[in-house]
């Protein structure tokens, strides 16, 4: 096999675990993954997984402006007015190092 480390960061180890639609194994692959290593905490992981994705709408819109990518823009601009805000974010403890 190949091995890429085109994404490689050090961050989140939840970041590990890529839920995304339109990644090259699909979403299902993801949840084999966090099955395998049974996380502890899957409501905070896919917790993690929405912020990220609700920042991709935003990454969208100013790419899209910046280098003129306007299918990004409007894509971006639409998932944001149709987003579902989750009133259960409100109970995520952010830890301090």
């Amino acid at each position: 096999g190949i091995i890429d480390f085109g994404d490689t960061a050090i961050s989140d180890t939840d970041n590990d675990f890529r839920l995304e639609e339109d990644e090259e194994y699909g979403q299902e692959s993801g949840f084999i993954v966090i099955n395998y290593y049974n996380h502890t905490n899957m409501n905070l992981l896919m917790k993690k997984f929405h912020i990220r994705e609700t920042y991709w709408s935003f990454e969208k819109i100013m790419c899209g402006r910046e280098y003129g990518y306007d299918d990004w823009y409007k894509e971006g601009i639409h998932e944001i007015k149709t987003m579902n805000c989750d009133p259960g974010f409100t109970d995520i403890t952010i830890h301090k190092n």
